[in-house]
């Protein structure tokens, strides 16, 4: 307008350029959101998967234990069973905390 003149490219392929220029960089921007939102989503399924394979992990451990615990069980049982002790005399060293080799 008033004395104020902008300078038009003489090349009207330069300002396709430009605005095809802008437009790419738009696309990169969200092409790079849509990739953050799919490792975010690929993460948090892995989370869910390994959070599953934990627990069941953790539930296995816990029979084991459970398994483990029911056999010692049973090999007290039969070792106070053939024992020459009393009950009595069996518990008293169970409770005292004392073993034969501190005295």
């Amino acid at each position: 307008m008033y004395g104020i003149k902008r300078k038009k490219s003489k090349n009207p392929t330069e300002q396709v350029r430009k605005t095809k220029d802008k437009k790419d960089m738009a696309r990169m921007r969200r092409s790079s959101e849509q990739t953050l939102e799919y490792k975010i989503e690929q993460a948090e399924a892995k989370v869910a998967k390994t959070k599953e394979a934990h627990e069941k992990a953790v539930d296995e451990l816990k029979k084991l234990y459970d398994i483990r615990m029911a056999y010692q069980r049973d090999e007290l049982l039969k070792a106070m069973k053939n024992s020459s002790r009393s009950y009595e005399e069996i518990l008293a060293f169970i409770t005292s905390g004392e073993t034969s080799e501190d005295e």
